[in-house]
């Protein structure tokens, strides 16, 4: 077969963290939209990151005409209100992916496949993963936090947290709100907590917050993501690399906007702050089970994204160069890559299940049952045990601050004092008690102990 080009379309600031995990499974070229189309020849294959601004239709409609071959790679989330609640005078095209322009779409995993079915795209959807996060690895060998400093809250938003003046507002009400919570708590359930801001659109200076958003590149998230606890974000990416992080998500979204991607918490109005955010510094393990299993279904992580990306483009250059050499119009399967490989990981109750597989006379299913059990009744002790620590703690603040009232403390003094002397008096009761028990039976008529 000839030797053919693979292209990634933009400039290098906006692909090449974007093509850089494929340098190491095939060569790729980077190419703005007006090089790409001076350069690329018949059955070369050009991906786009981005197929909603005209610059990169414009390229797509040039290259399909030469008889290239095109992927649409999706590097990140559907997000309801980009896809559907634009503004009137949107400067781009306003329905992008419904449906695509390229020939196949790699979506990022099998959630957003069957989405982009629905949107008359059966046929061009592709499992592939996001390659960029491939380098990030595997969430359960991350090690643990240390638990002695002060809790750390990454409040972010998407790059484009608004696409309406609407909702902007909405969202910035709920950032303030959600700046004044952490105001009014220095700490919560015991841990002192600190917040870092991360918030694009100006709104920094809104908040009047200290923003580390400087690099859109990924680059930056990643290094934050290993510096917190937990994450608050409006619909974003960032939602699944900080669940590839293993940190506890939750969506903040006061438009009430369907999902696309789902998180295990979520704040859609102020009074939620309260219990999401003290369940993020313990949270408990059925959400984070969860968590884990929308990750799955949103992300491809069994295998490598950038190696199944590789794989796709390959494979559309050797299907198109047969078809051309046969004489045929060049028509892809409606599924070139193998189905993905099936994750072997299991929730904590199901290893513990099989664990006990060695007990004999025992099912393994039986031991999960009652695993899931003993599991349920261990998370009400905990709870039991928050409930009466938050009592405990609200009584402490009582005292002291009866301690330190000018009236009230003295009659505190005085009735310590008087519970003292009682319980001196039970004390000497109860040895006279124990006094007359040993007494012989003859004596103890005339013994009176009163109480």
């Amino acid at each position: 077969m000839a030797n053919f080009h693979v292209y990634y379309v933009g400039t290098e600031d906006e692909v090449a963290h974007h093509a850089a995990p494929l340098h190491s499974h095939i060569d790729v070229r980077i190419a703005c939209p007006e090089e790409v189309t001076r350069l690329a020849k018949p059955n070369d294959l050009a991906i786009f990151y981005s197929e909603h601004f005209h610059r990169f239709r414009k390229a797509w409609l040039q290259l399909h005409e030469r008889g290239c071959h095109t992927i649409y790679a999706i590097d990140g989330i559907l997000e309801w209100r980009n896809a559907w609640e634009n503004r009137h005078d949107e400067p781009a095209c306003p329905w992008t992916m419904r449906p695509v322009l390229s020939d196949k779409v790699a979506c990022i995993g099998s959630s957003q496949a069957r989405i982009l079915d629905g949107w008359g795209n059966r046929g061009k959807t592709e499992v592939v993963g996001i390659p960029r996060f491939d380098a990030v690895g595997d969430s359960e060998q991350l090690p643990r936090r240390d638990a002695n400093r002060p809790f750390r809250f990454l409040v972010t938003t998407a790059k484009w947290p608004a696409f309406t003046d609407q909702q902007r507002r909405v969202i910035t009400q709920s950032l303030c709100d959600l700046r004044d919570f952490f105001a009014e708590n220095t700490r919560i359930a015991g841990r002192a907590v600190e917040v870092v801001w991360r918030v694009a659109g100006g709104l920094d200076k809104v908040l009047g917050v200290e923003n580390h958003l400087s690099d859109i590149t990924g680059r930056e998230i990643n290094e934050l993501l290993e510096q917190v606890d937990a994450v608050i974000t409006t619909p974003s990416t960032v939602m699944l690399e900080a669940m590839l992080h293993d940190l506890p998500v939750t969506l903040l979204d006061y438009t009430n906007s369907p999902e696309y991607v789902h998180a295990a918490w979520t704040i859609r109005a102020r009074e939620h702050m309260q219990p999401v955010i003290h369940q993020l510094i313990e949270p408990p393990q059925r959400r984070l089970q969860l968590q884990k299993s929308l990750l799955h279904d949103s992300l491809q992580l069994n295998e490598s994204a950038a190696a199944r990306l590789a794989q796709l483009s390959q494979e559309m250059i050797r299907i198109g160069y047969d078809c051309q050499s046969a004489g045929r119009p060049v028509e892809f399967p409606a599924q070139i890559l193998p189905p993905q490989q099936e994750s072997r990981r299991e929730s904590n109750v199901c290893q513990a299940a099989t664990s006990l597989k060695c007990l004999e006379g025992k099912d393994s299913h039986e031991y999960a049952a009652v695993a899931a059990e003993a599991l349920r009744w261990f998370d009400r002790l905990h709870e039991h045990i928050d409930e009466l620590e938050c009592e405990l703690s609200k009584a402490a603040e009582g005292f002291e601050q009866i301690a330190s009232h000018p009236v009230l403390a003295p009659l505190l003094k005085v009735r310590k004092a008087a519970l003292g002397m009682g319980g001196r008096i039970v004390d000497v009761l109860a040895a006279g008690r124990k006094m007359k028990k040993a007494m012989p039976p003859e004596m103890k008529s005339d013994v009176q102990i009163k109480t």
